[in-house]
């Protein structure tokens, strides 16, 4: 079941690649509970900042129930940006950008989540 499951996603998550024409990502994973499709992780990485929010935007109008959240905080992972929504099929995925942090100098300890943090990513890639 859960290789099935895997061979899944992995589909799924290949063709919404390729209908969206997106880049491909930098790392994709997977996340099964009791062999079921919990979500799928997408990594991307761009430099510099400016292309970095505009491949997020891309993701964010390509997924349903797209909710953006900027978590400017330094903890082990650094700041980083995310896209949370799911493919056509329902599927939830988690699209994960780490910025440097000098790129978020004044942001470093905001949360910012949905119209705010995607108004910051829209402002950032024009």
């Amino acid at each position: 079941m859960a290789v099935a499951e895997l061979s899944r996603l992995a589909a799924v998550a290949g063709r919404h690649l390729a209908v969206h024409s997106l880049p491909v990502p930098t790392c994709m994973g997977v996340s099964l509970v009791a062999g079921r499709a919990d979500r799928v992780e997408i990594g991307v990485s761009a430099t510099p900042l400016s292309a970095m929010a505009a491949v997020l935007v891309t993701w964010h109008d390509t997924l349903s129930n797209a909710a953006p959240m900027l978590l400017g905080e330094s903890d082990s992972d650094g700041p980083r940006v995310e896209i949370h929504g799911e493919f056509r099929d329902g599927t939830p995925v988690q699209v994960v950008a780490y910025p440097d942090e000098q790129d978020l100098v004044g942001l470093r300890d905001v949360i910012w989540m949905g119209a705010r943090a995607l108004a910051w990513l829209q402002e950032v890639a024009s």
